[in-house]
């Protein structure tokens, strides 16, 4: 799913509030789906997570580098707490530790978020996934 799926459906959403609580993470989650799932048809599909990826592939390379992504996120005037918070979200989203976030990273959240394998991700499974990530990631920062 992710991509970001996490990182291109999440990020653009969390960068929207300047200062954060993600507790309750389903609530948060919920809020990430809602700016994410760009049609409002309740369900996650690979465009939408394109689109999201496109805002931090700024050369264009099918790839978001650290460098990138922290670029972008300094771009937003976020607090430290926040910023401290999206690049745990970032190293979450890099599934393959490759020090980058790509179709690849996508592939493999789509389909751990995909709880039913049936190549979509409707909103319940989305805040499903993304209530473990964000709680990872809660308690690592």
């Amino acid at each position: 799913m992710l991509t970001w799926f996490l990182l291109a459906l999440s990020l653009p959403a969390l960068s929207l509030a300047q200062t954060f609580s993600i507790k309750p993470y389903n609530e948060t989650a919920a809020f990430i789906f809602a700016h994410t799932d760009v049609n409002h048809d309740g369900i996650m599909d690979r465009n939408e997570l394109d689109l999201g990826f496109r805002h931090y592939d700024a050369n264009l390379d099918g790839r978001v580098t650290y460098h990138e992504f922290t670029t972008f996120v300094q771009a937003q005037g976020h607090d430290p707490h926040t910023t401290h918070l999206l690049h745990a979200l970032y190293r979450a989203y890099d599934e393959n530790k490759d020090n980058n976030v790509d179709h690849l990273d996508f592939d493999i959240i789509f389909a751990l978020s995909d709880y039913n394998n049936d190549g979509r991700v409707d909103r319940a499974e989305f805040i499903r996934y993304m209530s473990i990530v964000l709680e990872s990631i809660d308690e690592s920062v």
